[in-house]
């Protein structure tokens, strides 16, 4: 009976210690990490009472009589399998995607292993875990990460010293490379400009300025000249100043270059190029190929002309309009006015096709040559259009030149012609005698006015927003410098530097055991290396067996709940048993005393 009280006991307790392991299981199930255990039993000692015998030729062999002592505690085992990953959004938290653990070590100096990721920088640039225990791989200050072998060394931010320098923005608009910078060194000078032209204006005012705490926005008047780029950055700066209450902005001045000079034209490569100004418009604008020519129709004094004067407009001229003309250049890039070229309307033979009568408009500029001529048939002036005239060297009769050299004229439908004040004639020469009276016949003829299109002038400053970047007061850099920090799968850490660029940080290495279940707990979801785990093998996360890295993630626990409710039902019944074996067992021996009664 003393033997069954011990028995009991030890069963009780051998429960107590599993049910202890199951109440860490469930109160860890939500710890990133962690890794679930489970205890295990076996019999203990026996006394032997009647040892065993074997067959004789006269008896059997009898098998031994042993009382058992109880139970105890086997073995208290990790399962070390993997568990889901949890998606954390942080740039720094990571899980290992199979094998392996991340190298902490404290401020002792010791190292332990550990499944739980939370990551980050503390304030002196050191990658720590969540406990604030060095983590250990590769650091940058022993050369590219890339070069060097794993190891557990702890990892450093360590950044270059750098030199002081302005701000700059560079940008090729239409092939050339136009480029923002500041005079003073310092990261305030990193904003962003816009250009733009307004005709608002007053008389006088080239340029205005618009400067909000965060960005500058540089107003061009549209009809004011720029005669070269010092004029312009100094026009920009006074700018500047005036919109910030007379006082430079912290980035000093701001000046603009230019890879090939916009205020430089060159017509000839034998001859040296020709100096011109450019206006605010043509300064902002992004129209990289011709300017395209404008045509007014003017009314004379011929009051039957007047009405007239709005049924024709030019829509436009051709890129070579006037290309070879005497006394007509377009090269210098000034803008040429034609005037009094001029416009007639009839009707009769076609010059190119004589057995055809066709409505004939032609344009003639000041000089009787050249002539711009097009036909229209009636068909096509039962609806309003546009038609193209080509030039004509002389006698309609020639061969016309290159259609670039040409003008666009819009006209109306031949009924709104013949119905405007009340003139209502069918004969296609009365017609004619009516057209040629009213728009042109000698002293009484239609005349327009005619800007001729030029190669584009424009820079193109509105084509892009000048983000200024680079500024600094230079001197050493820290974790503060750094933005976007991220991690690969290999364990290289990556951050963005605003002068620097893309650096590496360093790289976390990641350390494997040929027993992961000899690995001994020893808090805060580490685990240390022990005489049954083996040596840790360190090396690069997704390479000797090690998994890669996961970033934005961590390992949730493996703890099945349902095992271990499950587990907890069978530890309270057996714990119950054995109570009650010491229960009878105390019975038995009351009854024992009872005897002398």
């Amino acid at each position: 009976m003393v033997r069954s009280l011990y028995s009991g006991v030890a069963g009780m307790t051998t429960h107590q210690v599993k049910m202890d392991v199951i109440g860490n299981n469930i109160s860890n199930v939500s710890t990133y990490g962690y890794k679930t255990g489970r205890a295990t039993f076996r019999d203990v000692y026996y006394q032997t009472q009647n040892g065993a015998s074997g067959a004789t030729p006269f008896r059997g062999g009898t098998n031994p009589r042993e009382v058992g002592y109880g139970t105890q505690v086997s073995s208290i085992d990790v399962n070390h399998s993997q568990s889901i990953m949890s998606m954390t959004g942080f740039g720094l938290d990571c899980s290992i995607g199979g094998e392996g653990y991340f190298q902490v070590q404290d401020r002792d100096g010791n190292i332990f292993y550990t499944k739980a990721g939370m990551l980050d920088f503390d304030g002196e640039g050191n990658l720590v875990d969540m406990n604030g225990n060095f983590v250990l791989g590769t650091p940058t200050g022993r050369g590219p990460v890339g070069t060097q072998l794993p190891g557990s060394h702890i990892i450093r931010i360590d950044l270059p010293y750098l030199n002081a320098q302005g701000a700059s923005f560079s940008d090729s608009i239409d092939e050339n490379l136009i480029t923002l910078e500041s005079t003073n060194s310092t990261k305030l000078a990193n904003i962003p400009f816009a250009f733009t032209s307004v005709t608002d204006l007053p008389i006088g005012q080239d340029v205005r300025a618009v400067v909000a705490s965060d960005s500058v926005t540089i107003q061009f008047s549209a009809t004011a000249e720029f005669a070269d780029i010092d004029d312009l950055n100094t026009k920009i700066n006074s700018a500047i100043r005036a919109g910030n209450n007379g006082a430079d902005l912290p980035g000093g001045e701001y000046v603009l270059s230019f890879e090939n000079d916009p205020f430089l034209l060159q017509t000839d490569p034998a001859a040296p190029a020709i100096h011109v100004s450019l206006t605010g418009a043509q300064l902002v604008r992004g129209n990289f190929g011709v300017d395209i020519g404008t045509g007014v129709i003017q009314a004379d004094a011929d009051p039957g002309n007047a009405d007239y004067a709005n049924f024709f407009s030019v829509a436009s001229t051709g890129d070579r309009f006037l290309d070879g003309v005497a006394g007509y250049d377009d090269t210098t890039g000034a803008v040429e006015t034609i005037d009094d070229a001029t416009i007639l309307f009839n009707y009769g033979a076609s010059a190119t096709d004589p057995a055809n009568n066709v409505y004939k408009l032609s344009i003639t500029v000041p000089g009787g040559v050249p002539v711009y001529y097009a036909e229209l048939t009636p068909d096509q002036m039962k609806s309003s259009g546009s038609v193209m005239l080509r030039r004509f060297d002389g006698a309609l009769n020639g061969v016309p030149l290159p259609e670039s050299d040409s003008i666009t004229v819009k006209f109306p439908t031949l009924s709104r012609l013949l119905t405007n004040n009340a003139i209502i004639a069918d004969d296609p020469d009365t017609v004619a005698d009516e057209f040629t009276s009213r728009l042109g016949n000698g002293a009484g003829a239609q005349t327009i006015q005619l800007t001729p299109s030029v190669a584009s002038r424009d820079v193109g400053l509105s084509q892009t927003i000048f983000a200024l970047k680079g500024g600094t007061e230079g001197g050493p850099q820290t974790a503060n410098d750094l933005t976007a920090i991220n991690l690969t799968k290999d364990g290289v850490i990556y951050a963005m530097h605003s002068i620097l660029g893309e650096i590496e940080l360093g790289r976390i290495d990641t350390a494997t055991f040929a027993n992961p279940a000899g690995l001994s707990q020893v808090g805060n979801t580490y685990f240390a290396e022990s005489a049954n785990s083996g040596a840790p093998r360190v090396g690069i996360p997704g390479t000797e067996g090690s998994g890669g890295l996961i970033p934005g993630a961590l390992e949730t626990s493996n703890v099945d709940l349902s095992h271990e409710f499950t587990d907890m039902i069978t530890t309270q019944r057996g714990f119950q048993a054995n109570s009650r074996i010491i229960t009878v067992s105390d019975t038995m021996l009351e009854e024992l005393l009872n005897l002398k009664r």
